[in-house]
């Protein structure tokens, strides 16, 4: 795991070790150190982006990656980001545009 602050900026474990609490442990001793996290997940992300939804983060925002093309979703704990509990975008509406940095 890596941070930003109080932001993942990558939490990678090797496919073999998917699903046995890695994930969680790691993120429950950064949350322990950081209080409320935020992290950065591409909507396409199939194993990031649910473990992050099933760990209490949610949606913030949307914005494009422009480097990579790709949609991605600013997500926090609550108390992280003030513009917590709104709704992820329907398919097809305006997005925001990125940095290089993720940001």
């Amino acid at each position: 795991i890596s941070l930003l602050g109080n932001e993942i900026g990558g939490l990678f474990l090797d496919p073999s070790r998917h699903g046995r609490g890695y994930g969680k442990a790691l993120t429950d001793h950064t949350f322990a150190l950081k209080g409320p996290l935020k992290v950065d997940v591409f909507l396409s992300n199939a194993i990031g982006r649910p473990f992050y939804e099933r760990y209490g983060f949610n949606f913030v925002e949307e914005v494009l990656h422009e480097p990579s093309g790709q949609i991605t979703w600013k997500m926090a704990m609550p108390g992280a980001c003030p513009l917590l509990n709104r709704p992820p975008p329907a398919r097809g509406g305006q997005i925001k545009t990125s940095q290089g940095d993720g940001t």
